[in-house]
C-alpha cells in the first residue's frame, strides 16, 4: 500500500513539473522568435511584442530608458518612462528643482507651488492681499469681498445707500437693495404702488396686475 502511495506521489510530481515547465518553454520559444528584438517579450494579449520594463521602443529595437537625476522609473509603455520626484519638474528631459517662494507651498502633486491663504500670486512671488476697510478674506483665501451693506468700487468697500421702504439684498448685481412689498422702484427711491380698481399686487409685490377677467389698459383694469 505504501509502495503504491509513493508511486502515485512520484507521478503527481512529474505531471506538476511538466505543467510548470510548459509555459516557460513556450515563453522561451516565443522569446527566441527572430521577430522579437532583445529586451522585449510577446504581448500578453493579442499579437506582437513590447519592450521589457526599463526599455523603450526606438526604431524597432528596445533601448534602455535613461533616468535623469532626481527621477524614478515608471513601469509604463507610454510617456517618458520616468517621472520627477516631488519638488522637481520636467524641463528638457531633466528634473529641475522647484523654487518655492516665501509664503508659498508645494501643491498635492508636488510639481508646482501655490500661495498660502491671504496671499496671491504676482509673477514668481506671493504678495499679501490688501483687504480694505469693511472687507474680508473669502473662504478660498485668495480674494476678498465686501461686508454686507457695502459694494466693491475701485478696490474699496463703499456703503450701499438704501432708500426708505427698501431692504438690502445679497446678490452681487443690481443696486444692492430692493423695495419692500407694496412699493415700486422709481429712480433711486421706492414709491408706494397705487392700485386701481379690480387689481392686486403681483407675485413680486413690487407691481400690480388686474383681477380676472379684467385686462390692463394703461393704468386701469377694464373688461374687454
Amino acid at each position: 500500500m505504501a509502495r503504491k502511495r509513493r508511486r502515485f506521489i512520484s507521478k503527481f510530481r512529474v505531471i506538476l513539473l511538466v505543467l510548470i515547465a510548459m509555459p516557460l518553454g513556450v515563453a522561451e520559444a516565443q522569446k527566441s522568435d527572430p521577430g522579437i528584438p532583445e529586451n522585449a517579450h510577446p504581448k500578453s494579449y493579442g499579437s506582437g511584442w513590447e519592450c521589457d520594463s526599463g526599455f523603450r521602443e526606438d526604431d524597432g529595437v528596445c533601448a534602455p530608458v535613461v533616468i535623469p537625476d532626481n527621477a524614478y522609473a515608471l513601469n509604463t509603455s507610454f510617456g517618458l518612462g520616468w517621472a520627477c520626484k516631488r519638488g522637481f519638474r520636467v524641463e528638457n528631459d531633466a528634473c529641475i528643482v522647484i523654487n518655492v517662494p516665501e509664503n508659498a507651498y508645494l501643491d498635492s502633486f508636488g510639481d508646482r507651488w501655490k500661495c498660502e491663504r491671504g496671499f496671491q500670486r504676482e509673477s514668481e512671488r506671493c504678495a499679501k492681499i490688501k483687504i480694505p476697510e469693511h472687507g474680508y478674506l473669502e473662504a478660498s483665501g485668495d480674494r476678498w469681498t465686501c461686508n454686507r451693506g457695502f459694494r466693491r468700487k475701485n478696490n474699496l468697500c463703499d456703503p450701499i445707500q438704501v432708500p426708505d421702504n427698501a431692504f438690502l439684498t445679497d446678490g452681487g448685481f443690481g443696486p444692492g437693495w430692493r423695495c419692500k412689498r407694496g412699493y415700486k422702484t422709481t429712480g433711486g427711491t421706492c414709491a408706494a404702488i397705487a392700485l386701481p380698481d379690480n387689481a392686486h399686487l403681483d407675485y413680486t409685490g413690487n407691481d400690480w396686475e388686474c383681477d380676472p377677467p379684467f385686462q390692463k389698459r394703461a393704468d386701469r383694469c377694464l373688461l374687454n
